[in-house]
């Protein structure tokens, strides 16, 4: 049955947390050709510098 579902996983971040390992995901992001979630990523941490 596994070989016919689709698995997923949601990942919850909090403020701090994401202070720690923004610049991180941002990378990885950009690495992988995910700009718009490394962009996503770099507006949270403005928002959370305000």
């Amino acid at each position: 049955v596994l070989d016919f579902m689709k698995r997923s996983s949601l990942i919850a971040c909090d403020e701090n947390s994401l202070r720690v390992i923004g610049g991180h995901a941002i990378s990885l992001a950009e690495a992988e050709g995910l700009g718009a979630h490394a962009l996503s990523v770099a507006i949270r941490l403005d928002v959370a510098d305000d």
